[in-house]
């Protein structure tokens, strides 16, 4: 048999770790999202320590996905945090959390790469390496249909009393919030996207009232029309999604992508599963 490695997907919430062989996962463990903008190399450092504690094998192989890894200078950061927990890996990996949609959910064929997660990204994927990318600008700038960008649409709306009085009230009573809580986390604390996105978890709830509806549809609807003009292969190749959103919204998210005529393909919680067969060959 092969030697064992370790998969690591970390969005900005929370990351999932599979230690796989020959193409099984054979342990998983969760932890926090790890975000190279939001940590620096002591706090990477302690992360991906948490992670190595009381794990049932050394990993041969470390291949690392992430949000925030674009820039050269993040991926040296990782990998030096990496190698700090697991000296004796053979292969540390560091790549963008969008290399591992696209790997996990088009393996080894071209085709649109979708995140719906807490941010939200895109991609043209050619059957081995990115070709184009749109979005990954950050919940201020972009992340169209995210987690974060559904929480900042909704609490804006509510803020401004622009929701329907019933919702408002049953949101106000659900967390409680003061106007003046919401800019200090927003403004000033640590993780705002991820602060953001614990609002679309009411969202879901209430998914079922129109005006809820219409929101998620028209956030998704932006994210169409900011994306997928961008990217090469748009019309043509299927368009996949990976991230808790795409699958909690997934009958909006269908619905939406059925309007413009996008080819559907896979909608995938969790890449892990998707990465851990790219890797066995």
């Amino acid at each position: 048999m092969s030697p064992i490695s370790l998969i690591i997907d970390s969005g900005a919430t929370k990351s999932a770790w599979a230690w796989t062989q020959d193409g099984v996962i054979i342990h998983t463990a969760a932890f926090p999202g790890i975000h190279p903008f939001f940590l620096d190399d002591a706090g990477l450092e302690e992360a991906f320590r948490k992670g190595s504690v009381g794990q049932p094998v050394s990993p041969a192989a470390i291949f690392y996905y992430g949000t925030g890894c674009k820039p050269a200078s993040s991926q040296t950061r990782i990998r030096s945090a990496v190698r700090k927990a697991y000296p004796a890996a053979g292969i540390i990996e560091v790549n963008t959390d969008l290399l591992g949609a696209a790997r996990a959910l088009c393996r080894r064929s071209a085709g649109i790469a979708c995140i719906l997660g807490t941010g939200s990204n895109s991609a043209y994927y050619d059957g081995e390496q990115i070709v184009r990318t749109a979005g990954g600008l950050g919940f201020i700038l972009g992340d169209e249909g995210s987690g974060a960008d559904l929480g900042k649409t909704w609490v804006s709306a509510w803020m401004y009393d622009e929701v329907p009085d019933e919702l408002g009230q049953k949101f106000a009573d659900r967390f409680g919030l003061a106007q003046s809580e919401v800019i200090e986390a927003v403004y000033r604390k640590a993780f705002p996207s991820r602060y953001l996105a614990q609002f679309a978890v009411f969202l879901r709830e209430n998914i079922d009232h129109p005006y809820i509806n219409r929101l998620v549809g028209d956030r998704f609807t932006l994210f169409f029309k900011r994306h997928l003009p961008l990217l090469a292969g748009s019309g043509v190749y299927p368009v996949h999604f990976t991230g808790s959103i795409a699958v909690h919204f997934s009958e909006i998210l269908e619905k939406t992508l059925s309007a413009y005529g996008f080819p559907p393909g896979r909608i995938e919680g969790d890449p892990i599963k998707g990465l851990a067969v790219f890797h066995a060959h």
